[in-house]
């Protein structure tokens, strides 16, 4: 199964990716664009990015945050959403602090802890915090799926709160080392 995991941002966007012959790729995606064309810059690469994944992990929107941003960075996550929703892709959304648990044990730690912790369980070196939060969310992924075992409570903890939110996964995906 191909899983595409998602941390959308307006200045430089998480993807991490997992490939059927085992290989992945982690990376951002970044434009000095403004107004419209950010946007539309954003809707064609986030979705390049996500047009052949069976499971798509999206971090949800942060409600605690009211910059002026906050309305184009909500566009974009709702205009990615919608489009996965028509391309008929599933979908988990994962919210801010439920990755934060699941890769730190605590959902409000802060970004310097999840790089450290996102190298420690997954030997993953993630350039930022928008790379680190989307390995993590392909991560959730893998677990959510079944290639991936827990490796602590507060994991099998967001499991469950996942899957009485989304239900249980529509695909399973083979086991792949990182």
């Amino acid at each position: 199964m191909r899983i595409c995991a998602l941390d959308l941002s307006l200045t430089g966007t998480g993807v991490a990716r997992n490939f059927p012959d085992g290989e992945f790729f982690l990376g951002t995606l970044t434009t000095k664009l403004e107004g419209w064309y950010r946007f539309e810059w954003m809707i064609q690469n986030v979705t390049r990015h996500a047009k052949d994944a069976e499971l798509v992990v999206i971090e949800g929107l942060s409600f605690g945050h009211n910059l002026p941003s906050a309305q184009e960075r909500s566009g974009v996550w709702y205009n990615v959403a919608f489009w996965l929703w028509q391309a008929k892709i599933q979908t988990l959304v994962v919210p801010p602090s439920t990755l934060k648990k699941f890769v730190t044990g605590k959902g409000s730690s802060e970004k310097s802890v999840m790089l450290r912790e996102t190298f420690r369980h997954w030997n993953v070196i993630a350039a930022n915090d928008n790379e680190a939060d989307a390995a993590g969310l392909l991560h959730v992924g893998l677990a959510y799926c079944g290639a991936e075992e827990c490796s602590n409570q507060a994991q099998r903890d967001v499991l469950a709160t996942l899957r009485k939110s989304h239900g249980a996964p529509q695909v399973k995906v083979e086991a792949a080392a990182w």
